[in-house]
């Protein structure tokens, strides 16, 4: 899947290496630092620096995500194919990973 990265409020991206051939669907950032990307077949990927890296996180599925949200507390809700909603708790400030992806998924 393809990543695209500004560090200039979108006049110019670069390409970034996502780790998956996958066809990615849905992205959101928590702060400047933290955001999720999801996709085909359960991807799910983190970023801790901005999306310059991007790290696979383990789903609870393996049918397409396609949107992710961030509710009032700030984590992360990932719908996707019929019946499959996610919630991902963010890891730590300490860096202690904290990915809690609770919901339900065939």
């Amino acid at each position: 899947g393809v990543i695209l990265h500004t560090r200039d409020g979108g006049a110019t991206w670069t390409r970034r290496e996502s780790g998956t051939p996958l066809r990615l669907t849905g992205v959101v950032f928590a702060d400047a630092s933290r955001g999720m990307v999801v996709g085909q077949a359960g991807t799910i990927l983190t970023t801790s620096d901005g999306g310059l890296t991007w790290r696979r996180e383990p789903a609870r599925t393996t049918r397409d995500l396609s949107a992710v949200i961030l509710d009032p507390a700030g984590h992360a809700v990932i719908a996707g194919a019929p019946g499959v909603v996610l919630r991902y708790a963010w890891p730590t400030a300490a860096g202690t990973p904290r990915t809690t992806l609770k919901g339900k998924g065939p």
